[in-house]
């Protein structure tokens, strides 16, 4: 029959419990500041109860688990949001550049020297034998003919900025599927007792997020615990390859210099991947933009070209 040592073990064991949960709350506030901390809290549940001729005695609680406090719908959702919005950000990063190499304002630019270059035409046109205006002409198109060149030689240096941001994209992105393969086996070594590895959980969905940054991905948890991230090769079928697979991980190569940048490496088992096909990201943005500015008739080049050649 129980007594009051038994009343004074379930009161222990309670302060005990609350003791935890209040280190909990404490390590909540102390990563306030911390990207991609999900907050955590301690899961209780009745202790087995002693049983006795009249049923079943209580003993309290005791703690199950601390678990994180984490919608994986809002996570798979912020990381597809994350990607398309720097989309954008490459491309407006280019973009900004191009608008101040153009610089179409009033006494400037582009449409600025091609009216003086014709007002000279008039000019001339006017008085035929005038020296002075003959110098004009000579003086406007060679002011014409060099901001041409300027806009086209603003153009390749900012393809060459282009290919030197992917290259060390890249770079981030290898370290980054190194980091998460990393964590992949550290999560499950520590997982395998039953309870959960949740700062390190929280280190890996933040390598997720900085990998979102650059490029679109699929990823799904595994029973084990570890993550399985997977690369498009073409989106419009949904062909995918696994970049990284428990503690194994696949690589970028840098795209050749001087042509539309093409992405390959190799994935989670070393198979060499022709090219991959992303749809997200600064990497595609990046992408777009270089084709912007080189690729066929509609490239900027080639639109300044046609324009001085005409």
């Amino acid at each position: 029959m129980g007594g009051v040592l038994d009343i004074l073990n379930i009161s222990v064991g309670t302060l005990l419990n609350q003791q935890v949960a209040l280190e909990v709350t404490s390590h909540n506030i102390a990563n306030i500041s911390t990207p991609n901390y999900a907050r955590q809290r301690v899961i209780q549940k009745t202790r087995f109860p002693l049983y006795a001729h009249y049923g079943a005695r209580g003993r309290g609680a005791r703690i199950a688990n601390i678990e994180q406090v984490r919608d994986q719908f809002v996570d798979r959702l912020l990381l597809e949001k994350n990607s398309t919005y720097n989309y954008y950000v490459g491309k407006d990063d280019i973009m900004t550049k191009i608008e101040s190499l153009l610089n179409e304002t009033e006494d400037y630019g582009l449409s600025h020297d091609l009216q003086e270059f014709w007002n000279s035409w008039q000019a001339l046109a006017r008085n035929p034998q005038g020296s002075a205006e003959r110098q004009s002409i000579v003086e406007k198109a060679t002011a014409l003919a060099d901001k041409i060149r300027n806009i086209y030689a603003g153009f390749e240096e900012y393809k060459d900025g282009i290919e030197q941001k992917i290259e060390s994209g890249i770079s981030k992105i290898n370290t980054i599927l190194e980091k998460i393969a990393d964590l992949n086996k550290e999560i499950a070594r520590r997982e395998v007792t039953g309870h959960p590895a949740n700062d390190l959980r929280d280190e890996r969905q933040q390598a997720l997020e900085e990998l979102s940054e650059y490029v679109d991905f699929d990823y799904r948890e595994e029973d084990n615990g570890w993550l399985t991230v997977q690369f498009y090769t073409n989106h419009s079928t949904g062909a995918k390859v696994t970049m990284v697979s428990g503690g194994n991980y696949g690589k970028l190569t840098v795209p050749a210099s001087g042509v539309s940048p093409v992405f390959s490496g190799t994935d989670a088992s070393g198979n060499a991947v022709a090219s991959f096909d992303f749809d997200g990201g600064k990497f595609s943005g990046w992408k777009d933009m270089w084709d912007e500015i080189s690729n066929g008739v509609d490239g900027y080049e080639d639109k300044l070209n046609t324009l001085a050649n005409t």
